[in-house]
């Protein structure tokens, strides 16, 4: 399936940052996740939903009691650029 072989390759070739920040009575964490394909989807709307599911299954494959809303935002960094995909930034919201 092509999707698995997707995230195969992110995975193969993922570089994750993490910080934490506390803010208000809030941690927050950030991951980016790069060079993960970007879509080809023409509307920002259908491109987010695809890497939210990105996002989700990538965690999920950690097997960590992952949740879907754990994640509080998602959104490429950057420019579009035809020859190399935006890194993607995820915002955990954890309690």
């Amino acid at each position: 399936m092509k999707f698995n072989k997707l995230l195969m390759k992110a995975k193969n070739l993922l570089i994750v940052f993490a910080k934490r920040k506390l803010n208000k009575k809030i941690l927050s964490h950030d991951v980016i996740l790069y060079r993960i394909p970007e879509s080809d989807e023409v509307l920002a709307v259908d491109r987010n939903k695809q890497d939210n599911s990105i996002c989700e299954h990538f965690f999920n494959s950690f097997n960590v009691g992952f949740d879907k809303d754990d994640i509080s935002r998602v959104h490429r960094l950057g420019k579009r650029n035809e020859n190399f995909p935006r890194p993607i930034l995820v915002q955990l919201g954890l309690d």
